[in-house]
C-alpha cells in the first residue's frame, strides 16, 4: 500500500463482523510548528565573556515575539505615531508679552552684576545682591532688546540643528525608531557624537538587543560640571559628584565599548579601559578609537538597571494568542475532519478502488475539465458475514458527507479577542487606537482620544522633552527656548473657528493667532502691527471716533487705550489759529481751522468719555467699547436731528 495511504488497524473481531477497513486519502505529513524558538547568535557568551548585566527578559526573544504577535504592533505604533509623530516645537523661555518678564529682565540684571563681582572676589555671597542697586527702566529696555535679537538667531540654530541631528533619517523618524525599541524590550540607546569643539553634533540610534549595561565601578564617583539655568537667565557650571556606567555593544561579532552620557573621562571604545587623557589611549592602544556616550531611555524598573516593557505582565496572553493562530491556521493543513466518508457495509473495498479513489481526489476532483467526471467504486462482498445456516448480508456503499461536523469558523475567537483587550488594556489605550472601530460614535471616541491623550501620550511627551531640555538643550546652550512635543489637536478645528468667531470681540487678534495655531497644528506669521494688540471692536471704534488715521505701526496714528483713557497727549500736535476774540466778527476770508490731530481727539473724547460717564470703569474693556459705542450712537443722533432741521423733508 501507498505511504500516501494510512490503514487503521482493527481487531479480529470486528474483521470476523465484516468491518470494512478504513483508508484515509490524501493525507499530509503533520506541518511543524512555527511557535517562536529561543536564538543565540553566541551573543550571551559574547556578552557573558565581558561581564555584562543579563536583562530580566532576553531582548531578542521580546522583538520576536512582537514580529509575530498579532496584538503587539497596533499598541507600540499607537504609542509610537502619538507620542512621538508629531514633531517638535521652540517655545520662548520667557514670555515677553507677560509683564512680569520685565520683573524677571531686572533681576536677571542684577544677579549678572553679582557674578561679575563674584568672579573678581570670590568671597562675595550671594546675599549681597541687595546691595547691588535695580537697574534703570532703559537698561532692562536695553537688556530686553539685546534678548529678543538673540533669542532669534538662537531659535534659528535650533531648528537647523535639530534638522540635521540624525544620521540619514529625520529627528521624528529616529523618535519613532526608539520608542518602538522602548516599547518591544523596555529600552532605548542613542550614541551621542560630539564635533572637534566637544560639542554635540549628532544622535545615532541604537538597536536595543545589540546592547548591555557592564557593572557599576569601585572607584570613588567622578566629578563633574553640570550645566544648569542660573537667576541671571544663562547656564552656569555646578561642581557635583556623580557614578557612570559603561555599555557595550556586539554587533556582527564586534564588540563596543560606550560611557554613560556626561562622562568626562577618556575611554577606549576596543578595550572599555579609562586613560587619564587621550594623549595616552594613543600610546597604550594601537587602535586609538575613544568611547563615545550613550543615552539611555528605559521604561523604570525598580529591581533592574534596565527597563522592562509595559506589556510583559501580559506575556501568557500574547504567548496564548500566537498558539491560537497556530492552530486555527494548522487546520487547513491538518484538519481532523474530512469533507466525506465511503461506508461499506456488508463487504470491503478492493485494493483498486482504494487506489482509484485516492487518484481521483487528489488529481481528477480539480479543475473544470473534471466537472462531469465519474468515480466507479468496486467493492467485494463478505460471504462470512452472514449467521450460520443464513445467506450473507447484502453489501451496500455509502458516499456520507461530514461538512456538518467540520468547523465553519476559526476557534477560540473569544479567547483571542479577550486577549486582545487584556493586551491593551496593558498600554491603557481604547480599541480605537488599536484599529478597533466597533462600538463607537462621535462622542465615544472624542473621550477615547482625550483621555489617552492626558493619561497616556502627553505624559510620555513631558518625560522625553524633560531629558532633551536637561541633557541636551545645556549642552547646545539654548539659553532662551525650551524643547516642547507636538501633540495631535484635541478638538475638531472648526469648533475652534467657533470659538475664535465669538471670542474676537474680547481678546486681541494676536491672542486668537495662539488659538488657531493650536486648532491648525502649525505656525503662523507673527501679528506685530498695532491694531492687532487689542479687540477689533475697540480699535474700530477709535477709528471712527478720529483716534487713529491709520493701521500701520509705522505712522505717527499710533494710539494706547490708556491715552484715551487718561487724555495724554504722547505726540507733538501742530497749533490750532487762535479762536477770534468775543464781539469780533470771523475773518471769512481765513482759512477753515485744521482738523484735530489724533492727540487733540484723543484728549478730546478722553475728556468726553469721563464726564458722560463718570460711573463706569474705562479700565475695563467691556465697558470702554460700551462707552465708545455710546458715543457714537450719541453722535449720529446729533448729526441727524442737525440734518432734519436743515432739511424737514429729509427721511430716515
Amino acid at each position: 500500500m501507498s505511504d500516501d495511504v494510512q490503514e487503521i488497524i482493527i481487531s479480529p473481531a470486528d474483521q470476523r463482523a465484516g468491518l470494512a477497513k478504513a483508508h484515509v486519502v490524501g493525507d499530509d505529513p503533520i506541518a511543524q510548528s512555527s511557535a517562536i524558538q529561543e536564538i543565540d547568535h553566541g551573543l550571551n557568551q559574547l556578552f557573558a565573556k565581558h561581564q555584562a548585566i543579563a536583562p530580566p527578559y532576553n531582548p531578542e526573544q521580546m522583538l520576536l515575539l512582537f514580529e509575530h504577535s498579532n496584538a503587539l504592533r497596533q499598541n507600540i505604533d499607537a504609542y509610537a505615531t502619538n507620542i512621538d509623530g508629531y514633531g517638535h516645537r521652540f517655545e520662548p523661555y520667557l514670555d515677553w508679552d507677560d509683564e512680569e518678564t520685565v520683573e524677571v529682565m531686572r533681576r536677571a540684571i542684577q544677579h549678572q552684576k553679582l557674578v561679575e563681582r563674584q568672579e573678581k572676589d570670590p568671597t562675595i555671597e550671594d546675599a549681597a545682591i541687595d546691595d547691588i542697586p535695580e537697574p534703570s527702566d532703559a537698561e532692562v529696555d536695553a537688556a530686553i532688546e539685546a534678548a529678543l535679537k538673540e533669542s532669534r538667531i538662537e531659535r534659528q540654530r535650533l531648528e537647523e540643528w535639530f534638522e540635521t541631528c540624525a544620521d540619514q533619517v529625520s529627528f521624528v523618524e529616529l523618535r519613532r525608531r526608539t520608542r518602538t525599541d522602548i516599547e518591544i524590550t523596555g529600552n532605548g540607546y542613542w550614541e551621542i557624537l560630539r564635533n572637534a569643539k566637544g560639542d554635540v553634533a549628532q544622535f545615532i540610534f541604537l538597536p536595543s538587543w545589540t546592547m548591555r549595561i557592564l557593572p557599576m565601578g569601585k572607584g570613588a564617583p567622578v566629578e563633574v560640571q553640570d550645566r544648569v539655568r542660573a537667576p541671571h537667565l544663562d547656564f552656569e557650571e555646578v561642581p557635583r559628584y556623580r557614578r557612570f556606567r559603561r555599555y557595550i555593544q556586539v554587533i556582527e561579532q564586534r564588540t563596543v565599548f560606550f560611557k554613560e552620557l556626561g562622562d568626562p573621562r577618556t575611554m577606549s571604545a576596543r578595550t572599555g579601559k579609562f586613560y587619564d587623557d587621550l594623549k595616552q589611549l594613543k600610546r597604550e592602544e594601537e587602535h586609538e578609537e575613544y568611547a563615545s556616550e550613550v543615552l539611555h531611555f528605559a521604561v523604570h524598573s525598580s529591581r533592574s538597571v534596565y527597563g522592562i516593557p509595559r506589556w510583559v505582565g501580559n506575556l501568557l496572553s500574547v504567548l496564548g494568542n500566537r498558539q491560537a493562530e497556530e492552530i486555527n491556521f494548522l487546520y487547513f493543513e491538518n484538519k481532523s475532519v474530512p469533507p466525506l466518508a465511503v461506508l461499506v457495509s456488508g463487504g470491503r473495498l478492493s485494493g483498486d478502488s482504494v487506489g482509484r479513489i485516492r487518484d481521483y481526489v487528489e488529481k481528477q476532483l480539480k479543475g473544470k475539465g473534471n466537472f462531469h467526471s465519474v468515480l466507479v467504486i468496486e467493492a467485494e462482498g463478505d460471504e462470512s458475514s452472514g449467521m450460520l445456516g443464513q445467506a450473507a448480508s447484502q453489501m451496500k456503499i455509502e458516499i456520507k458527507p461530514l461538512t456538518d461536523a467540520q468547523l465553519k469558523d476559526s476557534l477560540f475567537q473569544g479567547y483571542d479577542e479577550r486577549n486582545m483587550d487584556k493586551i491593551g488594556m496593558g498600554f491603557r489605550l481604547p480599541r480605537l487606537l488599536r484599529g478597533d472601530i466597533r462600538d463607537f460614535n462621535r462622542a465615544t471616541a472624542d473621550a477615547a482620544l482625550e483621555f489617552t491623550e492626558g493619561q497616556v501620550f502627553a505624559p510620555e511627551r513631558q518625560a522625553f522633552d524633560w531629558q532633551i531640555n536637561r541633557r541636551i538643550m545645556p549642552m547646545l546652550n539654548a539659553r532662551w527656548w525650551t524643547f516642547r512635543s507636538n501633540g495631535p489637536t484635541r478638538a475638531n478645528p472648526m469648533e475652534y473657528v467657533e470659538m475664535i468667531e465669538k471670542l474676537k470681540g474680547v481678546f486681541p487678534p494676536h491672542v486668537l493667532q495662539q488659538l488657531a495655531e493650536e486648532a491648525f497644528g502649525r505656525d503662523f506669521p507673527d501679528l506685530d502691527a498695532v491694531w492687532t494688540q487689542y479687540p477689533l471692536p475697540v480699535f474700530l471704534e477709535m477709528i471712527r471716533a478720529g483716534l487713529i488715521t491709520a493701521v500701520d505701526e509705522d505712522t505717527p496714528g499710533d494710539w494706547e487705550v490708556d491715552d484715551v483713557l487718561e487724555g495724554d497727549e504722547p505726540h507733538e500736535t501742530p497749533t490750532a489759529p487762535a479762536a477770534p476774540e468775543v464781539g469780533e466778527e470771523p475773518d471769512p476770508e481765513a482759512p477753515p481751522p485744521p482738523p484735530p490731530t489724533p492727540a487733540q481727539a484723543r484728549k478730546r473724547i478722553g475728556l468726553a468719555l469721563r464726564k458722560r460717564y463718570p460711573k463706569r470703569d474705562l479700565t475695563k474693556l467691556a465697558d470702554l467699547v460700551e462707552a465708545l459705542q455710546s458715543e457714537m450712537d450719541s453722535r449720529a443722533s446729533r448729526r441727524l436731528a442737525k440734518g432734519q432741521r436743515e432739511d424737514p423733508d429729509a427721511q430716515l
